[in-house]
């Protein structure tokens, strides 16, 4: 949940930056014209934004569109954002782990097994976005009132949280005062928090406008924490670039001649590239696998579930969503699944063969610090072999979903 490295510990994070953002909209035609206009809904946070409102409407059976024909409610929309970025990794501080110094130091540099485990990179730093919406709903009576209850609204809110006249101006009578218009317009108050920290939840809810004021002051509590938010980018860098990976590994010699030290700049460029292409290789085989597995799940369903009369009974193509969609019989699916199992199982014992071929010969002379893969005849062969299936079309009917009886003649 770190997103740094498994094969990093002690890891430390330098003070990071935070932009706030404090939003109070009125919700009505204008404004969802304005959103439409600028093509606002196609990021992310606006898009949240506006599920926020139609969840809340959906609830009580309505819609956004419906209720600004209609014109029967008024609705305000509070939002609050923290954008958190240069939280980053203290390089000079944090360590390998002691498994990953294991494989990269002494005699064993078994850098294979470490890119294998950790990867080519590492991400250095995250940015995060955590987001408070508070969506309120009340009955309008005419125009000239609800726009004074807005206003009024405003005002409440922000004479405490913003701190525009201090907390001092604000009495209990006013707060009551406030609180009946509230519950004579029928006020309604809903959260909606994302990425947020678990500790400071409790503090969000709100029944009137004194604990609204509490929970807007409690949100910027849920928000800071720099380790929570949902994750809108990162960086990352290559294992070649830490300064404890190339501790670790040492002095690298060409062609493994002792009397020869490879120059460091040129052993991290031939590192990183090796690294790429180790890391590549992992990720085709294991989809290979997982594909495999799909297939090998697929066919135990459609015996377990639908017996032995398979001939007869026709299932959905799930990714034909015509309304002439491309049934097959069960047995075609079958039949199609163990070629597709044989097929997966021959590919894969292809590529571990041309794996080994070609790892033992990169380690065999510490040739990947040394040289690039590319250069190296069973490489090559193994390169030619990274190619995972993009598409067996026996899973459009997995998991198989029934469509209809073939009937008799």
């Amino acid at each position: 949940n770190t997103f740094q490295s498994i094969c990093m510990d002690n890891v430390e994070i330098t003070k990071g930056s935070g932009d706030l953002e404090y939003v109070f909209e009125i919700v009505d035609q204008s404004w969802l014209d304005s959103k439409i206009q600028n093509r606002a809904f196609e990021s992310m946070a606006e898009n949240t934004s506006l599920e926020t409102i139609r969840n809340t409407l959906k609830r009580s059976g309505t819609d956004l569109v419906t209720e600004i024909r209609n014109n029967s409610k008024g609705m305000i929309l509070v939002t609050l954002k923290l954008k958190k970025y240069y939280s980053a990794i203290n390089e000079g501080k944090s360590k390998l782990s002691s498994y990953a110094q294991e494989l990269l130091g002494g005699d064993k540099k078994d850098l294979i097994s470490f890119f294998n485990a950790c990867g080519a990179y590492y991400v250095r730093s995250l940015v995060r976005v955590s987001t408070f919406h508070a969506f309120l709903t009340f009955d309008k009576a005419n125009s000239e009132n609800s726009a004074t209850f807005k206003a009024e609204f405003k005002s409440e809110i922000e004479k405490r949280v913003i701190g525009i006249h201090g907390q001092d101006i604000l009495s209990q009578n006013a707060d009551q005062q406030f609180n009946q218009k509230a519950e004579e317009k029928h006020l309604k108050i809903y959260i909606n928090g994302i990425g947020l920290n678990n500790d400071s939840l409790e503090n969000l809810l709100a029944t009137d406008i004194e604990s609204f004021r509490q929970s807007i002051n409690n949100a910027l509590k849920a928000l800071k924490s720099s380790d929570v938010g949902r994750v809108v980018s990162m960086e990352i860098a290559p294992w070649t670039d830490n300064l404890a990976f190339q501790i670790n590994i040492g002095v690298t010699f060409t062609n493994n001649d002792p009397d020869k030290p490879q120059e460091a700049w040129l052993s991290k460029i031939y590192q990183e590239q090796n690294a790429e292409f180790i890391t590549h290789v992992e990720r085709v085989r294991k989809f290979l696998m997982a594909t495999y597995q799909q297939v090998l799940s697929c066919k135990t369903d459609l015996e377990l579930n639908w017996g032995e009369n398979l001939q007869n009974i026709l299932f959905k193509n799930l990714a034909d969503s015509s309304p002439e969609n491309s049934a097959k019989s069960g047995q075609w699916i079958k039949d199609e699944l163990v070629k597709s199992r044989d097929f997966l199982k021959t590919k894969h014992e292809q590529l571990l063969k041309g794996i080994i071929g070609c790892y033992d010969f990169i380690k065999s002379a510490n040739n990947l610090s040394s040289d690039f893969y590319y250069n190296f005849t069973p490489c090559q062969k193994l390169e030619e072999k990274l190619v995972a299936p993009t598409r067996l079309d026996v899973l459009n009917y997995c998991m198989p979903v029934f469509h209809s009886v073939v009937k008799p003649n």
